[in-house]
């Protein structure tokens, strides 16, 4: 039996026996943002933040729900911002082949509302903060019901990992020396640990569906700046050996240029307003975050997008060249294989 959330609950530390389900996603699994089922069979969802301060600075009266799919996944991505200078949105994920996320989504779509409930960590325990009832309105909820139909009939087709993304193919040697050298944010996460969690194969394919949320976001986001954007997204792989003589293989995707200046992030708590931060992370193997050239750490660009649009980026030895040219910052060159 799981506890439920009520008007009773709001304010009140949530007793672990009672929520093991609240415990067992945020704070063994990391899952910030999900679903679950209550005692009625509706379903609810959880959105959690690390402290209250960061509830109060991440949330607004205008919500919003927006459905996205793509091939066998489903989105749900509640915008708790949408004032155009500072969106903020959780990207919820359904597995269209999984019976459970599919009851899951049918269900909501049976529902006259949708509860959001708001929680926060404090010394470890969760607290209810808040929570709001969203009615979507009735056109538009007819659309979204539409929208996962198709996608629910199409859930079954065949698609390989070069398919995750509906990319278009285009040779980055077209890229300008400008697109190459432009600084950006970076994402480190710990591969090694996604390799051991999921096999090397489909930790390519969950980084790569994460990629796909961030740009999806990209693509519909509140300020047009970023929607009409052109960004490229970087990857850089490296190995490193731990203070157990253990080799640890990292992963860095970069975004250049850095979307610190349509989003103007100022602190941490707000780099939830970046897509790229909100998805990637989530990832429990998340590091750290750096401002740097990618260059300089011996990336290739992969995915460029340009105002909507996703073209993957076909490297060969001319581009190679390129990278190795325009590498200035000392030491060993990392483009440098002769």
């Amino acid at each position: 039996m799981q506890g439920a959330l009520s008007a009773s609950t709001v304010g009140n530390i949530l007793a672990r026996d009672l929520y093991h389900d609240l415990y067992k996603d945020i704070a063994e699994e990391n899952n910030r943002y999900f679903s679950r089922r209550n005692s009625n069979g509706e379903v609810e969802l959880i959105i959690a933040f690390d402290d209250i301060d960061d509830f109060s600075n991440s949330t607004h009266s205008n919500v919003m729900i927006d459905f996205q799919s793509y091939k066998d996944r489903f989105f749900l991505t509640v915008w708790t911002q949408t004032d155009p200078t500072k969106p903020l949105g959780f990207p919820i994920k359904f597995q269209l082949t999984e019976d459970a996320d599919v009851e899951k989504l049918e269900q909501i779509f049976n529902q006259d509302k949708i509860w959001i409930h708001y929680l926060a960590t404090e010394n470890e325990e969760l607290i209810h903060v808040f929570s709001e009832a969203y009615d979507l309105p009735e056109g538009e909820w007819e659309q979204s019901k539409k929208l996962f139909i198709q996608a629910l009939s199409q859930k079954d087709q065949p698609h390989t990992e070069s398919e995750i993304i509906p990319f278009q193919i285009k040779e980055a040697d077209h890229l300008h020396d400008s697109d190459l050298t432009q600084e950006g944010i970076g994402y480190l996460l710990d591969f090694s640990s996604l390799i051991q969690k999921w096999g090397e194969e489909e930790a390519k394919v969950k980084l790569m569906e994460s990629l796909l949320q961030a740009m999806q976001m990209i693509q519909r986001h509140p300020r047009e700046e970023v929607r009409q954007s052109r960004l490229l997204i970087w990857v850089a792989e490296r190995a490193e050996t731990t203070n157990e003589e253990k080799e640890s293989r990292l992963i860095s995707l970069f975004v250049t240029p850095n979307l610190q200046q349509w989003l103007d992030i100022v602190s941490e708590m707000q780099e939830f307003e970046n897509p790229l931060s909100t998805v990637l992370l989530a990832f429990p193997e998340f590091l750290m975050t750096l401002e740097d050239n990618p260059l300089k750490h011996g990336a290739f660009p992969l995915i460029l997008y340009e105002q909507g649009s996703f073209y993957h980026l076909e490297l060969d030895e001319d581009v190679q060249d390129r990278l190795e040219k325009l590498y200035s910052f000392g030491g060993r060159n990392p483009y440098h294989t002769k």
